[in-house]
This record gives structure tokens, sequence and C-alpha cells, in this order.
């Protein structure tokens, strides 16, 4: 850890809002976008400053995942570039030891040999943009909200999938075997094998999610039946969702996560809450 260095931030946000309807039906909406572009300016004499994984699995090493570099932003993800399956027959020099079966990457330096120099930078964790839409509706005493968030253009290392897709999902049914050779997913127990446990671009996966995250509804007693009471000045019912539904193309179990690297966090749980707002 050291004070060195500087980071560049520069972005933009926008918000609206909208009165849609006004008079016995209201319907409110607001929505927000904001960007930022991220640039490491200078990193002292340190030069890179590589992130290095937990191990993985097995008899794997630990790799670096991550690297942070003059000119490129926070959360560049760092590793191999996975260009397919070895097949049988085929001859690839830069990796001799290689079987049938077995990832292949690209020689990035052409120095004939598959090694730390042909790591580079393969994916960008910070979102292109993120967003929020809430809409809030109300009538005679209901009121009703709808929130929804979303990330787009963000990368995240699943290195949960890269322990299991060789077989432990159902990817595994088409992994490579001499009768299925026309697919990207390596053979069984290439894991172990000399590059088994590279970080790689295979596993990079956009991780660009649409959720609803909070729905609200609730009834707010009149003030004409609170006055009989002589004992509330406002009462009310809800029932609120939270992390209710996601869309997104990430394998894993969620795609909103902390960090670059994805391992199987536990995910956000869906909660349900029933509630009573009384004033006095």
């Amino acid at each position: 850890t050291a004070n060195v260095g500087s980071i560049r931030n520069k972005g933009w946000e926008l918000d609206i809002t909208s009165h849609n309807l006004t008079g016995d039906f209201v319907w409110d909406t607001k929505f927000n976008l904001a960007l930022n572009r991220n640039k490491v300016l200078d990193l002292g004499s340190s030069g890179d400053i590589r992130i290095t994984s937990s191990k993985p699995m097995g008899t794997v090493s630990e790799n670096d995942y991550a690297i942070v570099r003059e000119g490129e932003p926070l959360g560049s993800l760092y590793g191999w570039k996975y260009i397919g399956v070895l097949q049988e027959g085929e001859s690839y020099a830069a990796q001799p030891n290689s079987k049938p079966g077995d990832p292949k990457f690209e020689d990035v330096n052409n120095d004939g040999k598959i090694d730390a120099d042909d790591r580079t930078i393969i994916g960008n964790a910070n979102p292109d943009l993120i967003f929020g839409l809430t809409n809030n509706f109300a009538w005679k005493g209901f009121d009703l909200s709808i929130f929804f968030q979303g990330s787009i253009g963000n990368d995240l290392l699943n290195m949960t999938r890269m322990n299991l897709e060789w077989k432990r999902t159902t990817d595994a049914l088409n992994r490579w075997t001499p009768s299925n050779k026309n697919t990207d997913i390596p053979r069984n127990g290439f894991y172990y094998s000399q590059y088994g446990g590279y970080v790689n671009d295979h596993f990079i996966e956009d991780a660009s999610f649409l959720r609803l995250k909070n729905l609200t509804l609730a009834y707010s007693l009149p003030q004409s039946l609170l006055k009989k009471s002589n004992f509330f000045t406002a009462a009310r019912v809800y029932l609120q969702g939270q992390n209710l539904l996601t869309w997104t193309g990430f394998t894993g179990l969620d795609p909103e996560v902390a960090t670059n690297v994805y391992r199987a966090q536990y995910p956000a749980s869906r909660q349900f809450t029933l509630g009573v707002e009384v004033s006095f």
C-alpha cells in the first residue's frame, strides 16, 4: 500500500423530474443518469500495480486478475486472451505441452510461447453509465412507488464459472470431447493442466443489469376517520418488496457486486416488509 500517483475522474449526471398527471390521480416520474470516466494519470516510480486473486481451486496457483496502469482506468481486468480449444492433430507451438481440448491462448507478443508476458487488459469493470427510474402514483389514499435501477457496460470476471464450468454446471454438457469438437468449452479436467488456471477473457462477462429494486404499496387512513379517534393524527399501512426482479445476461447469482471479480458472493436477498406508520 502506497500513497502515490494521481487519478482523474470526469463525468456528468442528469436528473429529470416529471409531473405527468395531477388532480385526483397523481403520477410523478423521476429519472437519473450518471457516467464517469476514470483514468490513472501517474503512478510515480512504482510502475504497474497488479492485483492477485486468492487461490481459485485445487493445485492451480494464484493469478493476477486486475492491473493499475498509467493511461488506463481503475478496475482494468488483466489476463490472457482466449482464442478457443485445441483440437486433435493441431500443433500450437506456443503451448507445446497442451492436450486436445485444452484452452488455447493468444501469443500477444509473438515470441512463440504463452507465458506471463502475454497478459493484457481484457476488461473494464467500470460501467458506461448507471441509471435509476422511479414512478410514484397516488389515488384516494393509496400510493404506489416503483423504483428500477440499472448499470450498462461493466465487465466482471466470473471466477466461480472458471471453477465450475468444466464439470459442475450444465455448460459441461457441451464441453470438448473427441465427438464434440465444435465448442469453446474445454475438456473435462483442463483446469489442472499447465494453462488451465489462467485468468482469461473467456470468463469475462458483461454484468449489465436492470433491477426492480423497490416496490411499495401503501394506504393512508383518511383524516375524517382519524379525527373520530382523537388519538392519531396520521396512519399509514404499507407493503414493501425489495430486489424483486433482475434482468441480466450475467451467469452468476448477482451481477451487482462491489468488486471486479465474482466469487459466488451472496446475492441481494428478496425481502418483503409489512409495516404501519402512525403519528400521535
